[in-house]
């Protein structure tokens, strides 16, 4: 009786001891699992992504809390991470005539972000939209914007939904931005807000920075733009944050 006892009590000290190992583990797994699938990005990481783009390139890559949660936005998100990974594929279609053009006219490679930030190269992107308040294109240039960059823009003829004629347009836009400019982020902001806004924005800096510092304050739609074009030269830079 004593022998069956030692034996019963033997067995439950076992039992006890792989039940608490069994909580140990399950525990640890469920302090892990988020670890493992968190896509999210630290501000000092992306602040090391910019840098080594700056350093290669010589592009001025701006970051701060917002433009890390735009990333964020984008990578943290299963559905987000698959969305933009589809705009990458049709990047890599339309990406050599965006280079080839952009290099012919001096132009930063590094403007390509301009375009994932626009449409994530959905060329069909707003289609339900009046003509003549539509942005379209992998560049979405307005009507009266494309019109006075050359292209044809009436019911019957778009050539903005023409990827290499919407190109053209686009880098000669932010050709002559920068030439107002000096800066591309200030040029980028531009693009998206037009001169006469930003020219009154910037009305009386004292310097780029000052400049910066001017489009990116606030929450305006120039600000959130800016933010999402430099979100996205990260993003294009790093796709290896949307596995």
């Amino acid at each position: 009786m004593l022998e069956k006892s030692q034996n019963d009590r033997g067995r439950g000290r076992v039992w006890l001891l792989g039940a608490a190992v069994g909580a140990v583990l399950l525990a640890t797994s469920f302090l892990v699992h988020p670890a493992v699938a968190d896509h999210r990005v630290t501000e000092q990481e992306v602040a090391a992504m910019a840098a080594r783009i700056e350093q290669r390139a010589g592009f001025p890559v701006l970051v701060d809390a917002e433009v890390v949660s735009r990333l964020n936005g984008w990578v943290a998100d299963a559905g987000a991470r698959s969305a933009m990974r589809e705009a990458l594929g049709r990047m890599s279609h339309y990406r050599p005539m965006i280079d080839s053009t952009l290099r012919s006219r001096g132009l930063p490679a590094e403007l390509l972000s301009v375009a994932l930030a626009e449409s994530r190269f959905d060329n069909t992107a707003h289609p339900n939209t009046p003509v003549e308040r539509r942005s379209v294109g992998i560049w979405q240039i307005i009507p009266s914007t494309a019109r006075k960059l050359g292209l044809e823009v009436s019911a019957s003829r778009d050539q903005r939904l023409d990827p290499a004629n919407a190109t053209e347009a686009a880098a000669t836009l932010l050709s002559n931005l920068y030439a107002h400019y000096g800066d591309w982020p200030v040029a980028i902001a531009a693009y998206n807000a037009g001169e006469r806004h930003i020219d009154s924005l910037l009305d009386g800096a004292s310097s780029k920075t000052d400049a910066r510092t001017r489009v990116l304050a606030g929450n305006a739609e120039h600000t959130r733009y800016l933010r999402a074009v430099m979100a996205a030269l990260i993003l294009i830079e790093n796709p290896t944050l949307l596995d």
